[in-house]
């Protein structure tokens, strides 16, 4: 058996694949176990919120630079 490769372009048009390798390690599963145990709008919510904190770094970041 030998695992699917996933193409680089995959994450470039599918922003949610590639986030749903960023949540599953953030939790310790693997992406099967995430998807099996986390519902559509859960994972929805967790894009959402992750979301919102990298806009709040980078808002924070750029403050910063023009002080």
């Amino acid at each position: 058996w030998a695992p699917e490769r996933r193409r680089t372009s995959d994450f470039e048009a599918r922003p949610d694949i590639e986030f749903g390798y960023f949540l599953a390690k953030e939790l310790g599963m693997t992406v099967d176990e995430l998807t099996g145990r986390m519902s559509n709008a859960e994972f929805v919510e967790w894009m959402i919120y992750y979301g919102r904190r990298r806009q709040e770094a980078e808002l924070a970041a750029l403050d910063a630079r023009t002080r």
